[in-house]
């Protein structure tokens, strides 16, 4: 089996060359603002497009201190309680722009610490430990 080499991602420097605006007018179109005008937005919109522009999330954490990640811990992923509760969560969430990092620990301490760990490394707003 080969496999075909992929694009590297398209920084926000490309997009704001191919759109002939600044790199903060592709970030400000990016997060959403308002104080830009339709015609700047629908170049910067197309050329995020032409180039399959994904903003980094990550990037953005570090610069805003929000991540807009919520981690919940649950010790066994197939109970039907648990999946249920996630499955309410995520879709709250997602309404309000978050996402929410799932772990199950088996109910074992060393895997608790771990996610714990993890959802630190990631900037989790918020991380809640369910059950046991």
């Amino acid at each position: 089996m080969t496999s075909t080499p992929s694009r590297p991602r398209a920084t926000i420097r490309e997009v704001a060359a191919a759109a002939g605006v600044s790199m903060g007018t592709v970030s400000r179109v990016a997060s959403g603002s308002t104080r830009i005008s339709e015609a700047t937005r629908a170049r910067v919109v197309a050329a995020m497009k032409d180039l399959a522009y994904q903003p980094n999330a990550a990037a953005r954490a570090m610069r805003t201190n929000v991540s807009k990640t919520v981690g919940m811990l649950v010790p066994d992923l197939g109970c039907p309680v648990f999946v249920r509760m996630i499955a309410g969560v995520k879709e709250v969430l997602a309404q309000h722009g978050y996402m929410l990092f799932t772990f199950s620990s088996e109910s074992e301490t060393a895997q608790e610490i771990s996610f714990l760990q993890a959802a630190r490394q990631r900037q989790a707003r918020r991380f809640d430990r369910f059950g046991r």
